[in-house]
This record gives structure tokens, C-alpha cells and sequence, in this order.
């Protein structure tokens, strides 16, 4: 839907000029009405993740894996495998953190 398309817009544009806060902001008042959408749970991820808030990212990897809607039809979802592959980068860069402050 168009509200749909507009937000996810507007937070990939936050998220690109690093306004981290405002992107988040704009995913969690869509998430609010439409809890379980596969795409902006993982838009929400993505975005703690280039924020480097790796911790968070990883858990909003797993909740964005268990909403993929497996008849989902639109060009702007990507398939399982690559949100899966960005769940273990994630938990990769997490691990490194965690290395780096020891």
C-alpha cells in the first residue's frame, strides 16, 4: 500500500543521510499499526544495524524471520536467505565489538 511504500521511503532516506533516530522513529510509528510486516521488521533491523546497535539488530533479525510471509509477491521483499545472511553478519559484528572492548 501506499503508506507502505512512503515510509519505507522516508526511512531508507533517514537511514542513508545517518539520521538513525528519525528512521527508527518513522519504522516503529508504522510497525505500531501494522505489527507483523515482514519487510519494515526488517527495514527496523537494518537500520539498528547501520547504527551499529548490533545487539539489537540480531533480535530484530530473528523477529523479521519469523513474520516472512512465505506467498509475500512484491519486488521490494528480499528472500529468506539474504535476511538470513544479515542476521549472521550482524551476530558477526556483535562478536567483534564485543572483542575490540575486552
Amino acid at each position: 500500500d501506499e503508506a507502505r511504500l512512503v515510509t519505507l521511503a522516508d526511512v531508507r532516506i533517514n537511514g542513508y543521510l545517518s539520521d538513525h533516530d528519525a528512521a527508527l522513529a518513522l519504522v516503529d510509528e508504522y510497525l505500531a499499526k501494522h505489527p507483523k510486516d515482514g519487510l519494515m521488521l526488517e527495514e527496523r533491523a537494518d537500520t539498528l544495524a547501520r547504527a551499529g546497535n548490533f545487539a539489537d539488530a540480531l533480535i530484530g533479525y530473528d523477529v523479521a524471520l519469523a513474520n516472512v510471509a512465505p506467498q509475500e509477491d512484491s519486488p521490494l521483499r528480499e528472500p529468506p536467505h539474504v535476511l538470513i545472511q544479515k542476521r549472521r553478519m550482524a551476530a558477526a559484528a556483535l562478536k567483534e565489538s564485543a572483542s575490540i572492548r575486552r
